[in-house]
């Protein structure tokens, strides 16, 4: 059985991959969100960053919306 440390350095290198793939991939904030919400824990803040990381590589308005649209504040109206 793997340790809790040892899944949190697979689930942040899984989401590290998708990150790389970003912006030629329009899936990506889609494949990060998912492998957010399955992953919830003490840690998923780390994979939460990595939108950071979206958001600095895309290359425009319809990258930026696109990440809006899965990782956007759910509380606005």
């Amino acid at each position: 059985m793997e340790s809790p440390y040892e899944t949190d350095r697979l689930i942040f290198e899984a989401a590290q991959t998708l990150v790389r793939q970003w912006p030629q991939s329009k899936e990506v904030p889609r494949l990060l969100r998912d492998l957010y919400d399955k992953n919830r824990g003490p840690n998923d803040w780390l994979i939460g960053q990595c939108t950071e990381a979206l958001s600095a590589a895309a290359e425009s308005e319809e990258d930026l919306t696109l990440i809006d649209v899965w990782w956007g504040d759910d509380d606005e109206e």
